[in-house]
């Protein structure tokens, strides 16, 4: 059975071969696991320029190991992030228009990239 910290290398070593260049440019994010500890989850933000992360990752509020949940290199973040940073737009374009109203869910769903450009821009318009 593989230790923490070895499931740790593995997955930040995975991670360096798929940036093709060997080194990481992404996110790690850890979380904690013990229970009078304050803190839960934690991301690093990696750019492994001059030194490589070690797989020994401790909280900074309790100082102990954390656990590995998820190592994405920058651009498989970007990726993730899209559709999040999209519905943030459309939620907020919906607000301005609506004051007060939650955003309906065929209002978030129903939008294409190009639909909801040209909403940004008619809205910085009116500006």
């Amino acid at each position: 059975m593989k230790t923490r910290t070895a499931r740790t290398t593995a997955a930040l070593d995975a991670a360096r071969r798929r940036t093709g260049v060997g080194i990481l440019f992404g996110s790690v994010t850890l979380y904690c696991n013990t229970s009078d500890s304050p803190a839960r989850e934690v991301e690093i933000h990696v750019k492994e320029l001059v030194r490589l992360l070690t797989a020994e990752l401790y909280c900074p509020a309790c100082r102990r190991l954390l656990t590995l949940h998820l190592v994405e290199t920058r651009e498989e973040r970007h990726v993730a992030d899209e559709p999040a940073a999209r519905l943030n737009v459309i939620d907020q374009l919906y607000e301005r228009q609506h004051p007060g109203e939650a955003t309906p869910l065929a209002a978030l769903f129903s939008v294409s990239l190009d639909d909801l450009i040209a909403r940004v821009l008619v809205d910085g318009a009116r500006a």
